[in-house]
């Protein structure tokens, strides 16, 4: 009997969020055949477009009326970066929500958006950040989380001046990239966060490397998209007793008919230790060759 195909939303705050938090995961899902779509929440411009906020903070002034403009020409760059970086990954299915990312609120007409987008997609698993990062500090990743998960929960009913078919999404996974790693300041030094599924992306790493490489308005390219793999993708890899992972805490349990347990645990559990360090330590990201600018 063939297994069936899932369906998969990763609902992320800025443009980058999806393939750098979960690309290698998503990659994965789309080679297997499974549907991968990307929600983009806000279009990343005002935080993340560096060349220009170096640019203006160097400024005694800032005419809006230019910066607006100049806002607006990037917002259709940085979307083509997403379009170019996803392919890489296998991610057809982009969507643009369009939001300013200076000051993000939860809002209503946001949430019935992301909503939506599921009654249509009606995926099994949707993808987010998690709702306590930054020890739940109202950012743009968090705010995202929290209208993302009233979304799911307004996607299960009959929706007002939709048209749609409700839809009970299955599993939520929260991206534990940067929700896990080590605190940084006062309001996260005492946020425990617990994630529960690594996934092996080692075979897929270059193409992440690569995909980092394209957004290059934003400098992730060229030294840091290695450095930022290595770094953080080796750190949850050697965690998990591979070359690279990406990390994600489960919404909800799961139920078995049989007590589970993953190929990969079994090979860890029968493998010496020269086998489990050669290949834990494996360094991959730097041999990428760096892309011409």
């Amino acid at each position: 009997m063939a297994e069936e195909k899932l369906s998969i939303l990763l609902v992320g705050g800025h443009p980058a969020d999806a393939f750098d938090n979960a690309g290698g995961t998503l990659a994965h899902h789309a080679a297997a055949g499974d549907r991968v779509v990307s929600a983009v929440m806000t279009h990343g411009v005002r935080s993340h477009a560096t060349k220009l906020i170096e640019h203006y903070r160097a400024k005694s002034a800032v005419p809006i009326d230019k910066v607006d403009g100049e806002v607006e020409a990037i917002v259709h760059e940085k979307q083509d970066e997403v379009r170019q970086a996803c392919a890489l990954m296998g991610i057809n299915e982009v969507h643009f929500l369009d939001y300013d990312d200076d000051i993000l609120m939860v809002r209503e007409d946001l949430i019935r958006q992301i909503a939506d987008l599921i009654q249509e997609c009606r995926p099994d698993i949707v993808i987010t950040h998690h709702p306590y990062e930054q020890g739940g500090v109202p950012t743009t990743h968090t705010k995202c989380a929290t209208m993302t998960l009233a979304a799911i929960d307004a996607a299960r009913g009959l929706m007002r001046d939709s048209a749609r078919r409700p839809h009970k999404v299955g599993q939520v996974f929260f991206m534990g990239v940067m929700a896990a790693c080590a605190p940084m300041d006062v309001l996260t030094a005492g946020m425990t966060v617990w994630c529960d599924v690594y996934v092996d992306i080692t075979d897929v790493i270059e193409r992440k490397v690569q995909a980092l490489d394209l957004m290059r308005g934003q400098n992730y390219d060229g030294p840091y998209a290695r450095k930022r793999v290595e770094s953080v993708d080796g750190h949850f890899g050697m965690f998990a007793s591979v070359a690279y992972a990406e990390p994600f805490s489960s919404l909800h349990f799961q139920v078995y008919d049989r007590l589970p347990i993953t190929p990969h645990t079994r090979i860890k559990a029968r493998e010496t230790t020269h086998q489990s360090m050669t290949r834990v330590c494996q360094l991959l990201a730097s041999n990428v060759p760096m892309p011409s600018r």
